[in-house]
């Protein structure tokens, strides 16, 4: 059972009215999981160029 609150948020992310309230939370936790998967990659790629720009010897000379 779910609360009024929630039912009234499910409603507006429904594409069609038939749509059922089951349908609406799979698209939600698809679409994060699809995020978080694009997180990860943009995360993983920028950790390479700041090891990258940050690793280097003269950065390392100013923290002296």
């Amino acid at each position: 059972m779910i609360d009024k609150k929630l039912k009234k948020i499910l409603d507006t992310l429904k594409i069609n009215p038939k749509e059922s309230y089951k349908d609406v939370i799979y698209k939600l936790v698809d679409e994060y999981i699809e995020r978080h998967k694009l997180n990860d990659f943009a995360d993983h790629a920028q950790r390479a160029k700041m090891k990258e720009l940050w690793d280097n010897e003269e950065d390392e000379a100013w923290e002296i």
